[in-house]
């Protein structure tokens, strides 16, 4: 199911106590052969488009569905964030060449 979400597609996570959370997801980036998922919350109220909250989420498929699991390292964090960046950086110089 993982590779059925795609970008800018909303979403929802339920956690271990049963409460749901809206997300959005940015991409999947695969770091160190893991796979992640980088997310932002969906809130009801708009806020300045400066400020984003952005969670990374480890991704793991289970009996052909995916279990998203909370990041805390901040190194893979980081790795992570780099490893985004650079992809997102990437299809950027894509669309301006092709333009």
């Amino acid at each position: 199911m993982a590779n059925e979400i795609e970008a800018g597609q909303i979403f929802e996570l339920t956690d271990e106590e049963g409460n749901t959370f809206t997300f959005e997801l940015l991409d999947f980036v695969a770091v160190e052969e893991e796979l992640y998922a980088v997310i932002t919350t969906v809130e009801e109220e708009e806020k300045d488009d400066d400020e984003m909250n952005v969670v990374i989420m480890r991704v793991e498929i289970e009996n052909k569905e995916p279990i998203f699991t909370l990041v805390e390292d901040e190194e893979i964090c980081k790795n992570v964030l780099e490893a985004f960046i650079s992809q997102f950086d990437d299809e950027e110089e894509e669309e301006v060449e092709s333009e």
